[in-house]
């Protein structure tokens, strides 16, 4: 994760296959992304924790 204001990173997710998309939520609490494993992930982006993580049968291309 890149901190725009400040131009340097402030975190790394780590994931077992590509992530094929991100999506924010409206106040950036929450973030969510889908990839190839499977799964989509939702974080919470103050605690640094991983919320919820959806199972789908085929790898996850996009969502929003």
């Amino acid at each position: 994760m890149w901190d725009t204001t400040s131009d340097r990173k402030v975190l790394t997710y780590r994931h077992s296959a590509l992530v094929s998309t991100v999506a924010w939520s409206a106040g950036e609490r929450h973030f969510a992304f889908a990839s190839g494993n499977k799964t989509i992930q939702v974080w919470n982006t103050i605690a640094n924790l991983n919320l919820f993580t959806f199972y789908h049968t085929t790898p996850v291309r996009v969502m929003a």
